[in-house]
């Protein structure tokens, strides 16, 4: 079994993984975001004993990633039993050096679509990481998974006990019919032309509509699906934040247009890595970076 997920590739494990799996492994930042059943330190002889039970077992659930032809980490799911037999566990984790790169998102949706595939009783995959834990909710989201609730005081970590989130993904077709929410954000700035100025020609929004034939204090600004209605008010100083995300390429063109047109950014950590605009009123627009 070989399932492609962008640059990396999900496959079984192998004997010959243990060098490179006690190194990409061997990271206090990964351990601290699983169970205590991941080793830390994790030597070599972790690496042989896991890859003992991982080659074993019958269904194989337990597979490497690999990047550039060698392990660079682990991912799997784990077939729940009794009444729960419906449902699986999906876990993971990735070698430090190769974070940032998309790899996480595609190997979960890789392997979510063939648990699926491989297992006709499943109906339900389920991941429960760390509410600490925010780019790993970010890839279940990503994947197509769903926040379905917050468990409190679930989990005890290095000695703090967490709150522990429930993301599932359903068999596909199983999903209830969703409704359809349809937003715009107003962000409140000191001049509407000023601030037309800025995302039309430094950001490449195009200006909607303008009440008042252009003359009024009130337009909407769009650039694909992000829809932003600006809104002049002087007294107002309260100031927004938006989130839009971007594929990895589209992202890194975008922050080449922006060099271009000499407008700032900066990289900046909101539980993930992310890009940050600010437009002259204070108002920030965030771009996640992929990982």
């Amino acid at each position: 079994m070989r399932l492609h997920a962008g640059v990396a590739i999900v496959r079984p494990w192998r004997d010959t993984d243990a060098d490179a799996l006690a190194a990409e492994a061997n990271d206090r930042r990964i351990a601290s975001n699983l169970r205590d059943a991941f080793p830390c330190p994790y030597e070599l002889e972790d690496a042989k004993g896991f890859l003992a039970m991982a080659t074993a077992m019958s269904p194989q659930t337990y597979f490497a990633i690999e990047v550039d032809g060698r392990a660079a980490g682990g991912i799997g799911y784990t077939l729940q039993g009794d009444v729960s037999r419906v449902g699986a566990e999906v876990g993971y984790w990735l070698g430090v050096a190769h974070w940032g790169r998309g790899i996480m998102t595609a190997a979960v949706r890789s392997l979510s679509d063939h648990a699926f595939a491989s297992h006709p009783e499943l109906r339900r995959l389920f991941a429960v990481p760390f509410a600490t834990n925010a780019a790993s909710a970010r890839v279940l989201e990503k994947a197509g998974y769903t926040r379905e609730g917050t468990l409190r005081d679930s989990v005890i970590k290095g000695g703090s006990v967490l709150d522990s989130w429930m993301y599932a993904r359903l068999r596909p077709g199983s999903e209830p019919r969703a409704q359809r929410w349809y937003t715009r954000p107003v962000f409140f700035v000191g001049d509407v032309q000023r601030a037309i100025r800025f995302y039309v020609d430094g950001l490449g929004f195009v200006k909607k509509w303008h009440e008042a034939d252009g003359s009024g204090t009130v337009c909407q600004v769009d650039h694909g699906e992000c829809e932003i209605i600006l809104c002049q008010d002087a007294e107002r100083h309260d100031r927004s934040r938006l989130f839009v995300e971007l594929t990895r390429g589209d992202l890194a063109a975008f922050r080449r247009e922006l060099a271009e047109r000499s407008i700032p950014n900066r990289t900046a950590r909101w539980g993930y890595d992310v890009v940050v605009v600010t437009d002259p009123d204070g108002n920030e627009l965030f771009f996640p970076i992929e990982g």
